[in-house]
This record gives C-alpha cells, structure tokens and sequence, in this order.
C-alpha cells in the first residue's frame, strides 16, 4: 500500500526494489516522525507472509515442483531477505497492528497488510487517500 500524502502523489506505484527504496526514501524526507516503510518483526507466524511475496517476485520457493524437497535455503531466497531485512535502515519495524495504526494516522508512507486494513479505513481514516499495489520485485 501506499499513502498519498500531497507530498507523495505519483501516477505509479513502486514496481521494483530500487523503486521502493527511492519512494521509502522520500517518504523518510518529510520529517515530523513519518516513517518510509513498515516491516513486521516480532510476529513469528506473521514475518512469514509479508518476506515470501519478496523471495516469491524474486524467483524463490519452498519446495521443488513434484513437493518432494524443500529448497528455502535458495539463493533467490536469500537475496529476498537480505532485501526485506535491509527495510528496517529506512523505515521502522513492529508488529502488524502498530505498523497498521501508523499508515491510518499518516505517519507511515508503505506497508504490506491486508484486507482487514481496507475495511477498517472508511471507519478509522476516512480522509486518508491510500492506494494498493504489488509487492515490488528486483530491477
């Protein structure tokens, strides 16, 4: 997701890596407490979903195609983590509820969350402009 503060407005979303860390970039640039991005920590069941649509757009899997072998430990998968893990010099990370409050108070530009998010937006944030995107993917 992304939030359209003024300041923010663009006709696109972040496509690839560098793009998201160009838009986190300048979402940290505003100052006043606003963080670029919101990486989940401190959730074991939860990290898992917000990491593999990275390692996912990366090339990475968990099992061979017949499921017979686990093949996590790729290098695509690696590359994937190293990325998702380098978000937290550029932003701050929390649990999904935190991180959730903050992009409804404008104080986070870019998360990835869920459907329970949009739902309780006309309810919790009403005036705030958001958009929803794909999770990026290496250049």
């Amino acid at each position: 997701m992304r939030s359209a503060t003024p300041a923010l407005q663009s006709e696109s979303e972040p496509e690839t890596w560098p793009e998201l860390l160009e838009a986190v970039r300048r979402v940290n640039a505003l100052g006043g407490g606003v963080a670029g991005y919101g990486a989940n920590a401190g959730e074991r069941y939860v990290l898992f979903k917000k990491f593999m649509p990275f390692a996912w757009g990366n090339g990475g899997r968990i099992l061979t195609d017949d499921l017979k072998q686990a093949v996590f430990d790729s290098p695509e998968n690696r590359e994937a983590l190293a990325f998702y893990i380098s978000l937290r010099k550029v932003g701050m990370m929390e649990r999904q509820d935190v991180l959730d409050r903050a992009f409804k108070s404008g104080t986070l530009g870019l998360e990835i969350s869920g459907a329970w998010l949009c739902k309780s937006m006309p309810k919790d944030a009403p005036g705030l402009r958001y958009g929803v995107a794909l999770v990026p993917r290496p250049s």
